[in-house]
């Protein structure tokens, strides 16, 4: 069994997730090296991928160097917190004015080191984009600004309309309704293809639900999520 593997992603997050499916461990089994953030290009086009080295916890030395323990939590001050959320406000009034895209507010919150926006547009549809792929590009635009800056290195939600509660209240609803496919007839499901964090949305729900197991099946932009019966 392979107890090491360095793997590329869209995302620092996506290409965790490969690679933890790819040894077939848990998050909090593994010791985990950002090799490279990656980069994006204007919307997420022309960007380079996000690159990781994930290593077993048995296989890893006992006291790993800083850069390559465990994704932390964030360790700012209350004036990084501060600052943090004064830049993000500027980046993000900056962003949206290129994009000719009035801003009419801005909430920011801040909870065990991850840091909430809520933004209210003229457009929020356009914002949100087909399947949430324009917000998700912007997020993910926003997040490697944030992290140039070790004073701002928060992990961001960015939502619009409440388009994230509605999103993980739709696809709460398909995993019900394959949880109980799966459980009357015995047989794999397979939801259709969709992005990371749709798939890390379903891959969570599901964990609280012993009796079946998910796994993610495909590449590339055909990945979908899969649940059989649990083994166990």
């Amino acid at each position: 069994m392979r107890n090491e593997i360095e793997i590329e992603g869209k995302s620092v997050d996506d290409a965790v997730e490969k690679g933890l499916i790819e040894l077939g461990a848990a998050k909090d089994d593994v010791v985990i090296k950002v090799l490279s953030e990656g980069s994006s290009g204007f919307l997420g086009m022309g960007g380079k991928p996000a690159r990781v080295l994930i290593t077993a916890a048995k296989a890893a030395s006992k006291k790993a160097p800083p850069h390559e323990t465990k994704l932390p939590k964030s360790v700012l001050s209350e004036a990084d917190i501060a600052y943090a959320k004064q830049k993000t406000q500027t980046v993000i009034k900056e962003l949206f004015s290129r994009l000719n895209i009035t801003l009419s507010n801005i909430a920011l919150t801040e909870r065990d080191g991850f840091l909430d926006i809520e933004i209210e547009t003229s457009d929020g549809s356009l914002v949100i984009g087909k399947g949430g792929q324009t917000l998700d590009s912007l997020e993910y635009i926003l997040q490697l600004i944030l992290n140039n800056d070790p004073k701002s290195r928060l992990k961001i939600n960015l939502d619009t309309e409440h388009y994230r509660k509605k999103q993980r209240e739709r696809l709460e609803v398909l995993a019900q309704k394959a949880l109980a496919y799966v459980s009357r007839t015995g047989k794999v499901y397979r939801f259709e293809p969709m992005g990371a964090r749709e798939r890390k949305i379903i891959h969570s729900y599901l964990k609280t639900f012993p009796e079946v197991e998910t796994f993610s099946d495909g590449e590339g932009k055909a990945r979908k999520v899969a649940i059989k019966r649990s083994q166990k």
